[in-house]
């Protein structure tokens, strides 16, 4: 079957989409608009006494420093916001892969976002969210309990996935969107393209499974 658009170059995706599509010069472009649209939505709903719930990635990352500087410089407070991370790899049992493991997505957030948040102006432990393979239910729990997400952010994977949410074939279309927070088992595709990516194509070094949350 010849796929054709898998040639297609910008002109041809921006001729007709069927999704609203905007083409940023590079990397950095998309990086600090992903930034300014999650300040711009934190502001808003702070100005109208409103929380914020955002889903947030471990990749993109690109657009957490500009997060951070900006929360920083302009005193956000972000005591009213939560951030529910998408997935978080598990190790042969199931379990959590530690914080200090080089995959761990929780030890990227805490690295990288909340320990470079002034203390005065991060969020609470508790609005800091990851998939727990322990407790299966408490995500869709959650963001019912708050009234919904404001954002999700994230990025699409070598086999279309969206994050981490993996295609399942035996599934029929609805029943594969109605579903919650689960246990993966990653693709092969996946974790051969993560391991080129994070281990110099160690595949052996990938965690086979992950916990996605997927309730968009």
């Amino acid at each position: 079957m010849d796929h054709e658009y898998y040639r297609y170059n910008k002109e041809e995706l921006l001729r007709k989409p069927k999704l609203p599509l905007i083409c940023m010069p590079d990397n950095e472009a998309v990086f600090k608009a992903m930034a300014d649209e999650m300040v711009e939505e934190i502001e808003g709903n702070r100005r109208a006494g409103k929380k914020t719930v955002f889903i947030c990635p471990v990749g993109p990352v690109g657009q957490y420093p500009y997060l951070v500087d900006m929360v920083n410089e302009r005193n956000i407070s972000l005591k009213d916001t939560w951030f529910i991370n998408m997935d978080e790899y598990l190790d042969e049992e199931r379990k959590w892969i530690p914080m200090e493991h080089p995959l761990s997505f929780r030890g990227f957030m805490e690295r990288n976002v909340y320990s470079r948040i002034r203390p005065d102006l991060v969020m609470p432990e508790k609005q800091r969210v990851f998939p727990d393979p322990d407790d299966i239910g408490y995500i869709p729990g959650l963001i019912e309990a708050l009234g919904g997400v404001d954002m999700a952010l994230g990025g699409i994977g070598i086999n279309g996935h969206v994050a981490f949410n993996e295609a399942d074939p035996s599934l029929r279309p609805e029943e594969f969107l109605a579903q919650k927070t689960r246990v993966l088992e990653i693709t092969p595709e996946t974790r051969t393209a993560n391991a080129i990516g994070d281990f110099n194509g160690a595949l052996e070094d990938m965690p086979p499974f992950l916990r996605d949350h997927r309730n968009l």
